[in-house]
């Protein structure tokens, strides 16, 4: 009996839960950035009662229309 490694497991199972839900055809965006920036945005976001990634949509949605784009609203 062959045995399936695990990391094809673990595969199948990441794209089983990427394929569904909120984050359905979406794909990840993601930068390093300094501890103090880090901590900063985090802080941000809860004092304005929202999430980081409402942050940085926000944030990225500015960029685009800064360069002539349509926002997305995501």
């Amino acid at each position: 009996m062959s045995k399936t490694p695990k990391t094809s497991i673990m595969k199948a199972h990441e794209r089983s839960e990427r394929d569904s839900g909120p984050r359905k055809d979406k794909r990840g965006i993601m930068g390093y950035f300094s501890p103090e920036l880090s901590k900063e945005i985090r802080q941000l976001a809860l004092d304005q009662d929202t999430t980081v990634q409402a942050l940085v949509g926000e944030a990225l949605d500015r960029l685009l229309v800064a360069y002539g784009k349509e926002p997305y609203n995501e």
